[in-house]
Protein backbone atom coordinates (compact mmCIF):
# COMPACT_ATOMS: atom_id res chain seq x y z
CA UNK A 1 0.00 0.00 0.00
CA UNK A 2 1.86 3.28 -1.88
CA UNK A 3 5.58 3.13 -1.77
CA UNK A 4 7.54 3.71 1.12
CA UNK A 5 9.35 6.96 1.57
CA UNK A 6 8.53 7.69 -2.08
CA UNK A 7 7.01 10.50 -1.98
CA UNK A 8 5.86 11.61 1.57
CA UNK A 9 2.44 11.04 1.09
CA UNK A 10 2.19 7.69 2.85
CA UNK A 11 2.80 9.01 6.13
CA UNK A 12 1.12 12.27 6.31
CA UNK A 13 -1.94 10.79 3.96
CA UNK A 14 -2.22 7.45 3.83
CA UNK A 15 -1.24 6.08 7.45
CA UNK A 16 -1.74 6.69 10.66
CA UNK A 17 -0.08 4.60 13.55
CA UNK A 18 -2.74 3.92 16.24
CA UNK A 19 -1.58 1.73 19.12
CA UNK A 20 -0.66 -1.65 20.42
CA UNK A 21 -1.96 -3.81 23.16
CA UNK A 22 0.67 -3.44 25.90
CA UNK A 23 -0.33 -6.11 28.39
CA UNK A 24 -1.85 -9.17 27.43
CA UNK A 25 -3.71 -12.28 29.93
CA UNK A 26 -3.48 -10.39 33.33
CA UNK A 27 0.78 -10.30 32.54
CA UNK A 28 2.14 -6.89 32.81
CA UNK A 29 3.62 -5.45 29.35
CA UNK A 30 2.14 -3.20 28.53
CA UNK A 31 -3.07 -8.52 -10.88
CA UNK A 32 -1.18 -8.48 -13.96
CA UNK A 33 -4.58 -9.19 -16.06
CA UNK A 34 -8.47 -8.92 -14.77
CA UNK A 35 -11.18 -11.60 -16.60
CA UNK A 36 -14.41 -9.86 -15.10
CA UNK A 37 -17.01 -11.44 -12.86
CA UNK A 38 -18.41 -14.96 -12.93
CA UNK A 39 -16.02 -15.74 -16.29
CA UNK A 40 -17.27 -12.47 -18.04
CA UNK A 41 -14.29 -11.65 -19.96
CA UNK A 42 -14.15 -8.34 -21.88
CA UNK A 43 -11.99 -6.34 -23.95
CA UNK A 44 -9.61 -4.47 -24.97
CA UNK A 45 -7.62 -4.46 -21.93
CA UNK A 46 -4.78 -1.25 -21.34
CA UNK A 47 -1.54 -2.02 -21.26
CA UNK A 48 1.09 -0.31 -19.06
CA UNK A 49 4.26 -0.27 -17.45
CA UNK A 50 5.19 0.27 -13.44
CA UNK A 51 7.75 2.50 -12.32
CA UNK A 52 9.80 -0.82 -11.53
CA UNK A 53 9.44 -2.33 -15.10
CA UNK A 54 6.36 -4.48 -14.41
CA UNK A 55 3.61 -4.91 -16.89
CA UNK A 56 0.06 -4.51 -15.88
CA UNK A 57 -3.20 -5.21 -17.93
CA UNK A 58 -6.30 -3.20 -16.90
CA UNK A 59 -10.08 -3.43 -18.09
CA UNK A 60 -11.34 -0.32 -19.76
CA UNK A 61 -15.57 -0.31 -19.26
CA UNK A 62 -15.70 2.83 -20.93
CA UNK A 63 -15.57 0.53 -24.41
CA UNK A 64 -18.22 -1.60 -23.42
CA UNK A 65 -21.98 -0.87 -25.23
CA UNK A 66 -24.88 -0.32 -22.54
CA UNK A 67 -25.97 -3.81 -23.27
CA UNK A 68 -22.37 -5.23 -22.19
CA UNK A 69 -22.53 -3.45 -18.86
CA UNK A 70 -25.70 -4.50 -18.22
CA UNK A 71 -24.31 -8.43 -18.93
CA UNK A 72 -21.75 -7.60 -16.52
CA UNK A 73 -23.60 -6.21 -14.03
CA UNK A 74 -25.72 -9.52 -14.14
CA UNK A 75 -22.73 -11.52 -13.50
CA UNK A 76 -21.89 -9.29 -10.66
CA UNK A 77 -25.31 -9.84 -9.36
CA UNK A 78 -25.36 -13.33 -9.70
CA UNK A 79 -21.62 -13.91 -8.29
CA UNK A 80 -22.29 -12.46 -5.20
CA UNK A 81 -25.91 -13.18 -4.49
CA UNK A 82 -27.44 -9.55 -4.92
CA UNK A 83 -31.13 -9.47 -4.79
CA UNK A 84 -33.05 -6.54 -5.36
CA UNK A 85 -36.85 -5.21 -5.58
CA UNK A 86 -38.23 -4.76 -9.02
CA UNK A 87 -38.30 -0.98 -8.75
CA UNK A 88 -34.01 -0.82 -7.24
CA UNK A 89 -32.85 -2.94 -10.35
CA UNK A 90 -32.95 0.28 -12.96
CA UNK A 91 -31.09 2.36 -9.45
CA UNK A 92 -28.72 0.01 -8.77
CA UNK A 93 -27.63 -0.94 -12.66
CA UNK A 94 -26.99 3.04 -13.04
CA UNK A 95 -25.03 3.29 -9.86
CA UNK A 96 -22.98 -0.31 -11.25
CA UNK A 97 -22.25 1.53 -14.54
CA UNK A 98 -20.91 4.95 -12.49
CA UNK A 99 -18.94 2.29 -10.75
CA UNK A 100 -17.25 1.62 -13.63
CA UNK A 101 -16.77 4.88 -14.72
CA UNK A 102 -14.45 5.28 -11.50
CA UNK A 103 -12.99 2.45 -11.84
CA UNK A 104 -11.44 3.19 -15.37
CA UNK A 105 -10.80 6.54 -13.88
CA UNK A 106 -8.57 4.93 -11.10
CA UNK A 107 -6.70 3.05 -13.46
CA UNK A 108 -6.12 6.02 -15.38
CA UNK A 109 -4.71 7.55 -12.62
CA UNK A 110 -2.34 4.13 -11.73
CA UNK A 111 -0.92 4.35 -15.04
CA UNK A 112 -0.02 7.50 -15.01
CA UNK A 113 1.40 6.86 -11.36
CA UNK A 114 3.45 3.98 -12.75
CA UNK A 115 1.32 2.07 -10.43
CA UNK A 116 0.32 -1.75 -10.77
CA UNK A 117 -2.98 -1.30 -8.93
CA UNK A 118 -6.13 -2.71 -10.83
CA UNK A 119 -9.45 -1.83 -10.74
CA UNK A 120 -12.77 -3.43 -11.53
CA UNK A 121 -16.27 -4.91 -10.26
CA UNK A 122 -16.05 -6.04 -6.38
CA UNK A 123 -18.45 -6.74 -4.03
CA UNK A 124 -18.89 -2.72 -3.36
CA UNK A 125 -20.16 -2.56 -7.35
CA UNK A 126 -23.75 -1.66 -6.46
CA UNK A 127 -22.95 1.34 -3.84
CA UNK A 128 -22.75 4.72 -4.93
CA UNK A 129 -19.35 6.20 -3.21
CA UNK A 130 -21.35 8.56 -0.46
CA UNK A 131 -22.63 4.90 0.28
CA UNK A 132 -19.37 3.31 0.09
CA UNK A 133 -18.01 5.61 2.67
CA UNK A 134 -20.68 5.43 5.03
CA UNK A 135 -18.99 1.79 5.88
CA UNK A 136 -15.33 2.86 6.57
CA UNK A 137 -15.98 4.27 10.24
CA UNK A 138 -12.86 5.96 11.22
CA UNK A 139 -13.95 9.08 13.86
CA UNK A 140 -11.34 10.01 15.92
CA UNK A 141 -12.01 10.18 19.68
CA UNK A 142 -12.03 13.40 21.75
CA UNK A 143 -11.77 11.37 24.59
CA UNK A 144 -8.31 12.12 26.49
CA UNK A 145 -6.45 8.98 26.56
CA UNK A 146 -2.86 8.50 27.98
CA UNK A 147 -1.32 5.80 25.96
CA UNK A 148 2.25 4.89 26.03
CA UNK A 149 4.95 5.68 23.87
CA UNK A 150 7.65 3.33 23.04
CA UNK A 151 11.31 3.72 21.98
CA UNK A 152 11.28 1.30 18.34
CA UNK A 153 15.11 0.23 18.12
CA UNK A 154 16.09 0.46 14.65
CA UNK A 155 16.19 -3.07 13.09
CA UNK A 156 18.77 -4.98 12.95
CA UNK A 157 18.30 -7.76 10.66
CA UNK A 158 19.57 -8.23 6.61
CA UNK A 159 16.07 -8.96 5.39
CA UNK A 160 14.32 -6.42 3.19
CA UNK A 161 10.66 -7.99 3.39
CA UNK A 162 8.23 -9.49 6.43
CA UNK A 163 4.97 -10.82 6.03
CA UNK A 164 3.29 -11.88 9.55
CA UNK A 165 -0.02 -12.93 7.81
CA UNK A 166 -1.10 -16.14 9.42
CA UNK A 167 2.06 -16.26 11.99
CA UNK A 168 0.74 -13.68 14.36
CA UNK A 169 -2.80 -13.44 12.86
CA UNK A 170 -6.12 -14.91 12.75
CA UNK A 171 -8.22 -15.09 9.49
CA UNK A 172 -9.31 -12.41 7.19
CA UNK A 173 -12.81 -11.29 8.67
CA UNK A 174 -15.74 -9.30 7.33
CA UNK A 175 -17.42 -6.41 9.20
CA UNK A 176 -19.97 -6.30 6.30
CA UNK A 177 -22.12 -3.08 6.08
CA UNK A 178 -21.04 -1.45 9.12
CA UNK A 179 -18.67 1.28 9.82
CA UNK A 180 -16.62 -0.73 12.38
CA UNK A 181 -13.18 -0.75 11.19
CA UNK A 182 -11.80 0.76 14.43
CA UNK A 183 -12.99 -2.18 16.49
CA UNK A 184 -11.96 -4.91 13.87
CA UNK A 185 -8.51 -3.04 13.96
CA UNK A 186 -8.05 -2.92 17.46
CA UNK A 187 -8.98 -6.78 18.15
CA UNK A 188 -6.90 -7.53 15.06
CA UNK A 189 -3.89 -5.93 17.18
CA UNK A 190 -4.82 -7.19 20.69
CA UNK A 191 -4.85 -10.51 19.00
CA UNK A 192 -1.56 -10.36 17.04
CA UNK A 193 -0.24 -8.80 20.53
CA UNK A 194 -1.45 -11.84 22.20
CA UNK A 195 -0.38 -14.67 19.23
CA UNK A 196 3.20 -13.32 19.22
CA UNK A 197 3.59 -13.44 23.31
CA UNK A 198 2.19 -17.27 23.04
CA UNK A 199 -1.49 -16.62 24.57
CA UNK A 200 -3.19 -17.27 21.78
CA UNK A 201 -2.95 -18.90 18.33
CA UNK A 202 -3.83 -18.34 14.77
CA UNK A 203 -7.32 -20.34 15.22
CA UNK A 204 -8.41 -18.15 18.31
CA UNK A 205 -10.33 -14.65 17.16
CA UNK A 206 -11.75 -12.84 19.74
CA UNK A 207 -14.81 -10.56 19.82
CA UNK A 208 -15.46 -7.75 17.83
CA UNK A 209 -18.91 -7.88 18.46
CA UNK A 210 -17.99 -7.35 22.57
CA UNK A 211 -16.70 -4.09 21.56
CA UNK A 212 -19.03 -2.91 19.23
CA UNK A 213 -21.93 -3.48 21.42
CA UNK A 214 -20.60 -2.74 24.64
CA UNK A 215 -17.88 0.20 24.19
CA UNK A 216 -20.17 3.09 25.03
CA UNK A 217 -18.25 5.64 23.99
CA UNK A 218 -17.57 5.00 20.27
CA UNK A 219 -20.76 4.40 17.80
CA UNK A 220 -20.72 1.21 16.68
CA UNK A 221 -21.56 0.97 13.52
CA UNK A 222 -21.28 4.68 13.13
CA UNK A 223 -17.83 4.81 13.78
CA UNK A 224 -14.97 4.90 16.31
CA UNK A 225 -11.48 4.97 17.40
CA UNK A 226 -9.36 2.04 17.82
CA UNK A 227 -7.24 3.78 20.61
CA UNK A 228 -10.54 4.09 22.52
CA UNK A 229 -11.42 0.46 22.09
CA UNK A 230 -8.17 -0.51 23.55
CA UNK A 231 -9.51 2.31 26.01
CA UNK A 232 -12.49 -0.03 26.78
CA UNK A 233 -10.75 -3.48 27.03
CA UNK A 234 -8.60 -2.36 29.54
CA UNK A 235 -11.10 -0.82 31.52
CA UNK A 236 -13.50 -3.50 31.11
CA UNK A 237 -11.52 -6.42 32.03
CA UNK A 238 -10.55 -8.18 28.67
CA UNK A 239 -12.28 -9.56 25.44
CA UNK A 240 -14.10 -12.55 25.28
CA UNK A 241 -13.60 -14.86 22.49
CA UNK A 242 -15.60 -14.70 19.10
CA UNK A 243 -17.16 -18.18 19.52
CA UNK A 244 -18.53 -17.01 22.38
CA UNK A 245 -20.14 -13.18 21.84
CA UNK A 246 -19.84 -13.90 17.61
CA UNK A 247 -20.02 -11.17 15.67
CA UNK A 248 -23.70 -10.09 14.50
CA UNK A 249 -23.85 -6.58 12.73
CA UNK A 250 -22.84 -7.36 9.64
CA UNK A 251 -25.85 -5.29 8.14
CA UNK A 252 -25.11 -2.51 10.46
CA UNK A 253 -28.02 -3.71 13.48
CA UNK A 254 -26.43 -3.25 16.45
CA UNK A 255 -27.37 -5.69 19.30
CA UNK A 256 -27.92 -4.17 23.07
CA UNK A 257 -24.82 -5.18 25.08
CA UNK A 258 -25.04 -8.36 26.81
CA UNK A 259 -22.36 -8.69 29.68
CA UNK A 260 -23.10 -12.52 30.37
CA UNK A 261 -21.78 -12.91 26.67
CA UNK A 262 -17.80 -11.81 28.11
CA UNK A 263 -18.01 -13.27 31.86
CA UNK A 264 -14.97 -14.97 31.12
CA UNK A 265 -12.60 -13.28 28.79
CA UNK A 266 -9.65 -14.83 26.44
CA UNK A 267 -7.02 -11.74 26.72
CA UNK A 268 -7.13 -8.56 28.92
CA UNK A 269 -4.37 -5.79 28.71
CA UNK A 270 -2.94 -3.54 30.98
CA UNK A 271 -2.33 -0.75 28.81
CA UNK A 272 -1.87 0.36 25.05
CA UNK A 273 0.56 2.44 23.00
CA UNK A 274 1.41 4.30 20.24
CA UNK A 275 3.97 5.52 17.72
CA UNK A 276 2.34 9.15 16.76
CA UNK A 277 4.48 11.67 18.42
CA UNK A 278 3.73 15.08 17.63
CA UNK A 279 7.72 15.44 18.55
CA UNK A 280 8.72 13.49 15.78
CA UNK A 281 8.82 14.03 12.03
CA UNK A 282 6.97 12.09 9.69
CA UNK A 283 10.03 10.71 8.07
CA UNK A 284 11.14 9.69 11.88
CA UNK A 285 7.31 7.95 12.40
CA UNK A 286 7.43 6.07 8.99
CA UNK A 287 11.55 4.93 10.23
CA UNK A 288 9.59 3.62 13.62
CA UNK A 289 7.00 2.05 11.73
CA UNK A 290 8.86 0.32 9.14
CA UNK A 291 11.52 -0.98 12.41
CA UNK A 292 8.78 -2.44 14.70
CA UNK A 293 6.88 -4.60 11.45
CA UNK A 294 10.56 -5.88 10.08
CA UNK A 295 11.04 -6.33 14.00
CA UNK A 296 8.51 -7.38 15.92
CA UNK A 297 5.28 -8.32 14.26
CA UNK A 298 1.79 -6.56 12.84
CA UNK A 299 0.92 -2.73 13.62
CA UNK A 300 -2.81 -1.10 13.46
CA UNK A 301 -3.30 1.75 11.34
CA UNK A 302 -5.89 3.93 10.33
CA UNK A 303 -5.87 5.60 6.65
CA UNK A 304 -7.36 6.37 3.68
CA UNK A 305 -9.59 3.97 2.34
CA UNK A 306 -11.74 6.08 0.01
CA UNK A 307 -10.67 4.95 -3.29
CA UNK A 308 -10.64 1.29 -2.15
CA UNK A 309 -14.04 0.18 -3.60
CA UNK A 310 -12.36 -0.67 -6.68
CA UNK A 311 -9.58 -2.26 -5.49
CA UNK A 312 -8.84 -5.86 -7.03
CA UNK A 313 -5.17 -6.26 -7.21
CA UNK A 314 -1.53 -4.93 -7.15
CA UNK A 315 0.48 -2.34 -5.69
CA UNK A 316 -1.46 1.38 -4.81
CA UNK A 317 0.30 4.12 -6.00
CA UNK A 318 -2.50 6.56 -5.33
CA UNK A 319 -3.48 8.21 -2.18
CA UNK A 320 -5.78 10.22 -0.60
CA UNK A 321 -5.28 12.67 2.47
CA UNK A 322 -8.44 11.87 4.26
CA UNK A 323 -8.09 9.14 7.56
CA UNK A 324 -11.37 7.19 7.27
CA UNK A 325 -10.63 3.33 7.81
CA UNK A 326 -8.82 0.88 10.33
CA UNK A 327 -6.97 -2.09 9.68
CA UNK A 328 -3.89 -3.67 10.43
CA UNK A 329 0.17 -3.60 8.93
CA UNK A 330 1.27 -7.25 8.74
CA UNK A 331 3.93 -7.01 5.99
CA UNK A 332 6.58 -4.99 4.44
CA UNK A 333 8.58 -5.62 1.05
CA UNK A 334 11.27 -2.56 0.59
CA UNK A 335 12.39 -4.64 -2.32
CA UNK A 336 8.79 -3.86 -3.83
CA UNK A 337 8.36 -0.70 -2.26
CA UNK A 338 5.05 -1.75 -0.77
CA UNK A 339 3.36 -2.00 2.63
CA UNK A 340 0.74 -5.30 3.17
CA UNK A 341 -2.76 -4.15 4.28
CA UNK A 342 -4.70 -6.52 6.04
CA UNK A 343 -8.48 -5.35 6.04
CA UNK A 344 -11.58 -6.62 6.87
CA UNK A 345 -13.89 -6.84 4.07
CA UNK A 346 -13.71 -10.78 3.62
CA UNK A 347 -12.31 -12.70 1.10
CA UNK A 348 -13.71 -12.04 -1.79
CA UNK A 349 -12.21 -8.81 -1.99
CA UNK A 350 -8.74 -7.70 -3.00
CA UNK A 351 -5.67 -10.21 -3.10
CA UNK A 352 -7.89 -12.81 -0.72
CA UNK A 353 -8.72 -9.88 1.61
CA UNK A 354 -5.53 -7.82 1.82
CA UNK A 355 -4.16 -4.62 -0.20
CA UNK A 356 -0.75 -3.48 -1.15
Amino acid sequence: MEKIGADGQAWGKCLKPTALAAGLLLISFAAVSYSGTSGFKFSPMNAATTTSGESVSRPVFATLADYEKEALFRSFVEQYGKTYKTDEYTVKLGIFKDFLSLADARNMAEAAAGGSAVHGVTKFADLSQKEFEEYLGYSETTASLDPEHPTISAYAGTATSVDWSDKYTTGIKDQGYCGSCWAFSAVSQIESDAIRAGKLTTSDPLSTQQIVSCDAIDAACNGGDTEQAYQYVKENGGLSSDTTYPYTSYYGIVDTCDASQYATTSVSISNFATLRDDSLTATEIEENMKNYVMSTGPLSVCLDASTWSTYVSGVVAMCGSTVDHCVQVVGIDSEEGSWKIRNQWGTEWGEDGYIR
